[in-house]
């Protein structure tokens, strides 16, 4: 019975660290996904769908070939 009892709080403690990574990630993607204060055009598109584009990468997702300022 005791076994059985830690296994599961083990388990509860499991559910709630994927909870707390959900809400990590969840706010992560708000805050990389605010609207920028200008309005353009993207011309060549340099990352296709798929692809794996890292924070730590100098990778380029597009080129901005036109841009209006709307401040």
């Amino acid at each position: 019975m005791d076994d059985q009892e830690k296994i599961v709080q083990q388990d509860e403690g499991t559910v709630k660290n994927d909870q707390g990574a959900v809400q990590y990630d969840e706010f992560s993607w708000h805050t990389a996904t605010s609207p920028l204060p200008f309005a353009g055009r993207v011309g060549l598109r340099l990352v296709d769908p798929g692809n794996l584009v890292q924070s730590s990468g100098t990778v380029t997702l597009a080129v901005i070939t036109h841009w209006s300022p709307s401040l």
